[in-house]
């Protein structure tokens, strides 16, 4: 079996049975622990937030809307996010969710799901394995022609060197060089095997638990690992497509020509909302929906930018910084080149701090290329609005003394 990083709990299966997608009715008596607190109703209201979002959609283009439920900084929210914008020469599109519902939301556009396809599609995987009333590490056939060619990610790596693709007595040489390969040895540069003579004993045919792909695509970003769960696990696009709608959420079609990844689109709203209803879902294996948030928090496109800029904003002050113990963060970052002329990043994140939850969604696009790196100016962005987002928070949303 391919073994997972330290943190994640080798436990066994706690299914619901449920037949459908359709959301389990929550058992009101039901003490499960969630995080710091137990679930014992919704921590996000998305019901509420729905309710205001209608409100607004109704009386301006949402796509151009600025509000906040915090009425007396609202001002002051609009000029710093105004003055970042013309700062990095950008446009912005924020959502945050709450226990109340809406709290802020800017310019709702969608976007290309990017590298963030690796959520909706775990999200809609371990729901399957509640209704199946499968393990949580049930495992999938796969066969090494399900890679198509791709030998360079993360999980195909992971089964080479712990020489998981070759039978008894056999291993795998990883080698930069042209030199001559033993016969019962395999070699892999790049994408490339070479000396086929020699790949005889390779195993095509092999199993891979779901847990391990959702991991793959979540923490590591392995595109093939996501590819695997949503055309050897689900039953494809369309299946992800029902998933959503069952949740609220219409994908937005894109270039079908495209890879997955830019296919689709969803506005920071919807991105929001379905992150809520993961935090929301109890009807998921505990152990599934803990991996999943362990994989985004400790995710190495998850280190830095957003994240860093949300606890600047908690030691910038004094009166939180012996808080700071108490605050977690569950983010995913995703940086893209739109053209030659525009950059464009995005960020979803559930964060939690004195038992109080948040879902925040961030789109930045039409980012000017400047004398900086493709990815320094929006990871530079990503933090500053980090630390103006919860610093609106903190302002107004938060408990000053426990």
């Amino acid at each position: 079996m391919l073994s997972l990083k330290v943190f994640m709990m080798l436990l066994g299966s706690l299914s619901l049975g449920i037949s459908s997608y359709a959301a389990a009715a929550p058992d009101p008596d039901l003490e499960r622990p969630c995080f710091n607190q137990p679930c014992k109703g919704d921590l996000i209201d998305i019901k509420h937030a729905d309710s205001t979002y209608a409100k607004l959609s109704a009386i301006e283009d949402v796509e151009s809307v600025f509000y906040t439920a915090d009425v007396r900084h609202s001002q002051a929210l609009r000029a710093h996010i105004s003055s970042l914008e013309n700062y990095f020469l950008s446009k912005t599109s924020i959502s945050v969710l709450d226990k109340h519902g809406l709290l802020v939301m800017t310019n709702n556009s969608s976007f290309a799901l990017a590298n963030l396809m690796s959520f909706y599609v775990s999200y809609a995987a371990a729901s399957k394995i509640r209704d199946e009333s499968l393990a949580y590490n049930h495992k999938i056939k796969v066969n090494i022609t399900d890679f198509n060619g791709d030998y360079s990610g993360p999980l195909f790596q992971a089964l080479v060197q712990s020489n998981f693709l070759l039978g008894p007595d056999e291993s795998v040489q990883v080698v930069n060089s042209d030199e001559p390969v033993p016969n019962h040895k395999a070699r892999l540069i790049g994408n490339d095997w070479l000396n086929t003579s020699a790949t005889k004993n390779i195993v095509t045919d092999f199993e891979i638990p779901l847990s391990d792909l959702m991991y793959y695509g979540l923490n590591e970003g392995d595109a093939t690992a996501t590819s695997l769960l949503l055309y050897k696990f689900l039953d494809g696009e369309n299946d992800l497509e029902q998933f959503l709608k069952s949740k609220g959420v219409t994908l937005k079609h894109l270039d079908s020509s495209k890879s997955l990844a830019y296919r689709y689109a969803l506005s920071t709203y919807d991105n929001a909302k379905l992150l809520s209803s993961l935090i929301n879902d109890r009807s998921l294996q505990i152990e599934l929906k803990d991996m999943m948030l362990q994989a985004m928090r400790f995710a190495p496109r998850s280190q830095g930018a957003f994240s860093e800029g949300i606890k600047r904003a908690l030691t910038h002050r004094v009166d939180m910084q012996e808080k700071f113990g108490d605050l977690k963060i569950f983010d995913l970052n995703c940086t893209q080149k739109d053209s030659e002329h525009s950059i464009s990043a995005s960020s979803l994140a559930y964060i939690e701090f004195l038992g109080e939850p948040y879902i925040i969604s961030i789109h930045i696009y039409k980012i000017a290329p400047s004398h900086k790196s493709s990815e320094q100016v929006p990871q530079e962005l990503l933090d500053k609005l980090g630390f103006m987002l919860f610093d609106h928070i903190l302002k107004d949303h938060l408990p000053t003394k426990t």
